[in-house]
């Protein structure tokens, strides 16, 4: 398993989830081009994922690439949701 930990925490949240996004695609394609059977997940606090992730686009976005979410709360570093695709 391969995780992108991520805290979103840059002023444009567009920006920060396209930056994002494009890392994300970028080890999977090189996973993939390496023959490396291993799941990517990318983890988001759970604040971010409630109040950003439920936008119509993101959510489009998440199921057409199929990604793999994990959320975790950014004080106790504990994993609460896993969303696998």
């Amino acid at each position: 398993m391969f995780v992108e930990v991520k805290k979103f925490d840059e002023q444009s949240f567009i920006h920060s989830y396209s930056n994002t996004f494009g890392q994300y695609d970028r080890y999977k394609n090189a996973l993939t081009f390496k023959n490396m059977d291993v799941r990517i997940f990318l983890a988001v606090p759970e604040m971010v994922y409630k109040e950003r992730f439920n936008d119509s686009f993101i959510q489009f976005d998440i199921i057409q690439n199929r990604m793999s979410i994990i959320t975790y709360d950014v004080e106790s570093e504990r994993i609460i949701h896993y969303l696998p695709r």
